[in-house]
């Protein structure tokens, strides 16, 4: 009977251990992209990969700082590529409490790229709208980078809308929690790092759908948008997000702890990251003072002869008109290269008259000069059936503006 009494107070006593060893709250932190999965790409060629990373490190360590009754565990910590189905593994191995995959977003329209701006927060289900789904699709493409991938996600095509009929039919269990959460991340970014807020939306993602808790992806801006890629690569800006992010987080903990009558909960209050104050909520999402000097969020610092800003032949582009000092001239961009071709080349499709100007270590070459944007309109059309990511620029004086 004694030996009995014993081994059931030791089967309780390991229980209660067990208990309490399960009683901190895991948030799984997922950096999107890296390794040889860049993500996408900005105007000034940073990697998404690289400012996801930065900003989900600097979350982490403001979670571990602050909040002692939470585990954070990342997807990864370094520049390397990590499978999509293995995110959600990694949170669903831990037994998360919360998975939070952070991005940057991009349009494939450099023409319509300064009109994409601010941050969205998604949650797992149908895409109710055309840019929720190319969202899903480029975020679900990078599947195409693993081996196997067919045998992997059982057939999906990240191409194929028919292959996005199935999340129709699929109910988050915990879309509720996720939800609330992502609401809490639209209203910090909102309140805190004055940044657009593009609302909590829908989108069938993969690493959603694998996580079997409450989930959500944060696109954090837009790197196709030059103004933001310029913010995003501060340390200001980075700061900002995280800081947004981690307050969000906060909010969302006590909600949680509070309907699991959990009173353990150490979340401190203040000891944010340093934003030095430098932004502010506009359609240009602007860095109004102590912006670095290398960063430039207008035109091109290069300053370029004559020579190099007419023709890559030297002419003139036929439009004496608008080349007099001060006056502005629309041109018609079609590459951007770091080799500076010659008049002929045929990398330029039997395109003439073709000018360029530099942009740091980049040569941009266009075509066409003319006063007003609508007198390119039929040569767009034409330059558009040999390159179709020609897009109309406005220059001054040689150089590229605004």
């Amino acid at each position: 009977m004694k030996i009995k009494f014993i081994t059931i107070l030791i089967t309780l006593v390991l229980v209660v251990s067990n208990i309490f060893a399960q009683q901190k709250f895991i948030v799984v932190l997922d950096a999107g992209h890296g390794g040889h999965d860049p993500g996408c790409i900005g105007q000034k060629k940073t990697k998404e990969k690289d400012i996801n990373l930065a900003v989900t490190v600097k979350l982490g360590d403001l979670i571990e700082k602050n909040c002692k009754d939470v585990k954070v565990i990342y997807t990864r910590k370094t520049d390397v590529f990590v499978p999509l189905i293995n995110r959600a593994k990694i949170a669903n191995n831990k037994k998360a409490d919360l998975f939070i995959s952070i991005h940057c977003d991009a349009i494939a329209n450099k023409n319509n790229a300064a009109s994409a701006y601010g941050v969205s927060t998604f949650t797992m289900g149908a895409a109710k709208t055309e840019a929720n789904l190319a969202v899903a699709k480029r975020e679900n493409s990078v599947i195409l980078l693993e081996d196997n991938y067919e045998t992997t996600y059982q057939g999906f095509d990240p191409k194929s809308p028919e292959s996005y009929i199935m999340f129709e039919l699929l109910q988050g269990t915990h879309q509720k929690q996720s939800i609330e959460f992502a609401q809490c991340v639209q209203t910090q970014i909102k309140q805190r790092a004055k940044r657009n807020d593009r609302s909590v939306r829908q989108t069938p993602a993969l690493v959603l759908k694998e996580a079997g808790m409450p989930a959500v992806l944060i696109e954090i801006g837009f790197l196709s948008n030059l103004k933001e890629e310029a913010y995003l690569i501060t340390q200001a800006g980075q700061n900002a997000i995280a800081n947004s992010i981690y307050y969000a987080f906060q909010d969302y903990k006590k909600s949680y702890d509070k309907q699991n009558q959990i009173t353990t909960s150490t979340i401190k209050e203040s000891n944010p990251l340093t934003t030095e104050s430098k932004v502010r909520d506009d359609s240009t999402s602007e860095i109004i003072k102590k912006q670095p000097a290398k960063v430039n969020t207008e035109s091109p610092k290069t300053t370029v002869s004559n020579q190099k800003t007419t023709s890559v032949s030297k002419t003139t582009n036929n439009s004496k008109s608008v080349t007099n000092k001060g006056e502005i001239s629309y041109r018609i961009q079609f590459l951007t290269s770091q080799k500076l071709y010659k008049e002929g080349d045929a990398k330029f499709k039997g395109l003439k008259n073709i000018g360029y100007y530099k942009d740091g270590n980049l040569y941009k070459y266009y075509i066409g000069n003319k006063p007003t944007a609508q007198g390119l309109s039929s040569e767009l059309k034409s330059v558009k059936a040999k390159f179709n990511d020609a897009f109309i620029i406005k220059m001054k004086d040689g150089k590229r503006v605004k």
